[in-house]
């Protein structure tokens, strides 16, 4: 990971903590959801992603959001190292009630909202990059 997508990553991560230790899910959770958009390619940072996103199920206790979590968590195991993540490729689309089960809208629903915060996280990089340097 480069040292900016390594830098908004810890960033997103550092303040989905303060949002869990302020009792602040719906925040904390957001976080979390952007820091995994940017960790997503790299396993440990992917790993991070959701155990973030399990802290906030447990902290809130929500069941169906523990146990997405947990299953997401060993998919991502297995998926990041070979390059395959379903959000993006959606191979197998997800029946309605399994969707509503694990507390995600649908395939087609996450593919849009990854691809807009790709494209978010992509306008922040380059307006950042063309920031004139100080003297």
């Amino acid at each position: 990971m480069n040292a900016t997508l390594s830098a908004a990553f810890d960033a997103q991560m550092q303040m989905g903590e303060v949002h869990v230790s302020a009792g602040r899910p719906e925040e904390a959770y957001a976080c979390f959801e952007r820091a995994h958009v940017l960790g997503q390619w790299h396993l440990k940072a992917h790993l991070r992603a959701h155990l973030g996103l399990l802290r906030v199920g447990w902290r809130s206790r929500d069941s169906r959001e523990i146990w997405g979590q947990c299953l997401r968590l060993a998919a991502a195991l297995v998926a990041t190292p070979v390059g395959w993540l379903p959000a993006l490729y959606a191979r197998i689309s997800l029946p309605n009630c399994l969707a509503r089960w694990f507390s995600i809208p649908s395939a087609r629903t996450l593919r849009a909202e990854l691809w807009v915060q790709r494209m978010r996280t992509l306008v922040v990089m380059i307006f950042r990059s063309k920031k004139p340097k100080a003297k």
